[in-house]
């Protein structure tokens, strides 16, 4: 199996929602997908009994396991595999069902949930305030509708996020762009960004295409559609909106030491004379 398709697997299993797939699989690469000689036997995921990252361990089925059903450690049906993982500390099970449709490998459900299992990303956020608070908690609705499968409604919460940054750069700079919000918010997503292209926290050309494939989520693309661009969208959005805080916070430890500057050249002035 080549590092890319290795890559789209493993991203599949910790990373992706339910429904997400992974296409143009041979028949050689699904056969090396999962049992005990499986590229995929262990996983670096969040355990949410240890509270910790750890690397899971690939877990052999019992009948026992399945209330008296047997299962083969490899799959419960020709194109329908359960695999279960462990954690090495606590030994909590991490159940995953994914099913192989032609060419395609598909993941129908996973226990914990992906919101579970991938949240340290979000809580390392919060930890070091990396984000707005107001932004962080439409992130994390987000989180929850993308692990569900439900890449729409995900898409939703992101572009509310992105609108309210847009309004808020702008906010923040409406004395020098010199419009009021009443005319502002009458212009078009492409004419707002234009307007407040000097307070952007990331060059500008991301702004336009990003509310472009967001908008296109909502109206008119597949959940399955929404789903192959979930992650870069989202990754995107996040390093706006920690850019965004880095930069405030930077212009506001400016204006601090421009004012003490002040004071202190104004206090060495006045001792002269």
């Amino acid at each position: 199996m080549d590092e890319v398709k290795h890559s789209e697997i493993k991203n599949l299993i910790q990373n992706q929602g339910i429904y997400s797939r992974v296409s143009n699989l041979t028949v050689l690469e699904k056969g090396e997908c999962f049992g005990k000689d499986g590229l995929f036997n262990d996983l670096d995921l969040f355990c949410p009994k240890c509270k910790d990252n750890k690397t899971l361990i690939y877990d052999s089925m019992s009948a026992s396991d399945l209330m008296g059903y047997f299962v083969s450690d490899k799959h419960i049906h020709d194109n329908l595999n359960l695999v279960i993982y462990r954690c090495p500390t606590c030994n909590k099970r991490f159940i995953y069902s994914f099913y192989f449709e032609d060419d395609k490998l598909i993941k129908l459900a996973q226990y914990p949930s992906v919101n579970d299992v991938c949240r340290d990303e979000l809580k390392r956020y919060a930890k070091n305030k990396m984000i707005d608070d107001v932004y962080f908690q439409e992130i994390k609705k987000s989180d929850v509708c993308a692990g569900e499968g439900y890449y729409v409604a995900s898409f939703t919460y992101m572009r509310r996020v992105f609108e309210n940054l847009i309004k808020n750069v702008f906010n923040e700079n409406k004395v020098e762009i010199g419009c009021s919000y009443e005319e502002y918010e009458k212009l078009k997503m492409d004419d707002k960004i234009k307007t407040i292209k000097p307070y952007l926290p990331v060059d500008d050309d991301i702004y336009k295409p990003l509310f472009k494939i967001l908008s296109a989520g909502i109206h008119s693309l597949s959940e399955e559609e929404c789903g192959d661009y979930y992650h870069i969208l989202r990754a995107v959005l996040l390093d706006v909106l920690e850019e965004f805080k880095r930069k405030k916070e930077k212009e506001a430890n400016r204006k601090n030491l421009k004012e003490l500057f002040s004071q202190r050249v104004n206090k060495e002035d006045n001792v002269e004379e």
